[in-house]
């Protein structure tokens, strides 16, 4: 896999950079208890935070990225939506 470590141009990508630090887990924190109508990554947390969701975050690192819209139910296979 191909890492790009800047976005376009001079511009630095932010998620490449990103260094986990007990500021940065404050400010995540905050955006996540607030009401914004926006959730920060808690997986750029610092792996003991309380709110660092180990199995997703993991899994994310791991597994492809998925980009197809999915609708399912407990009980149902996934149902994939759009046209080919």
């Amino acid at each position: 896999m191909k890492v790009h470590k800047r976005a376009s141009g001079k511009r630095s990508n932010p998620h490449y950079n990103h260094v986990p630090n007990d500021e940065m887990d404050l400010l995540i924190e905050t955006v996540n208890t607030g009401d914004f109508g926006w959730k920060a990554d808690v997986c750029m947390l610092q792996k003991h935070h309380h709110m660092y969701d180990a199995d997703k975050c993991e899994k994310k690192k791991d597994s492809p990225l998925n980009l197809a819209q999915t609708s399912q139910q407990e009980g149902e296979e996934s149902e994939f939506f759009g046209t080919d």
